[in-house]
């Protein structure tokens, strides 16, 4: 019996060692299915603006972030809805009914 134990110790081990090196470890990013490369540039807008504002304290410069602000507010509204279209129209309701099930109850 003593060499079952071993192999079984050994097999544990082996588990392990496999589990401590392939299993991401960490948090996971937020996932984002709507972000795009438009919302991407827009962000960066934004961010100068804000930069800009923030050290000059210009009224004009303000005023620019504030534009830059609403459109990116505007068009995260816009990818939101778009692609929650492009979900339903994807949706299979009498093949998916669990998944929208699922996904409605969220």
């Amino acid at each position: 019996m003593p060499n079952f134990e071993y192999s079984l110790r050994f097999f544990t081990l082996a588990f392990l060692k496999c589990a401590s090196l392939c299993v991401p470890r960490g948090q996971q990013k937020k996932y984002t299915p709507f972000w795009n490369e438009k919302l991407q540039k827009h962000k960066k807008d934004r961010d100068e603006a804000r930069e800009l504002a923030r050290n000059t304290g210009l009224s004009k410069d303000c005023i620019a972030l504030r534009k830059a602000q609403a459109t990116f507010k505007k068009s995260i509204i816009e990818a939101k809805r778009s692609t929650y279209k492009n979900f339903l129209e994807k949706l299979d309701f009498r093949r998916d009914g669990v998944k929208a099930h699922k996904f409605l109850l969220q």
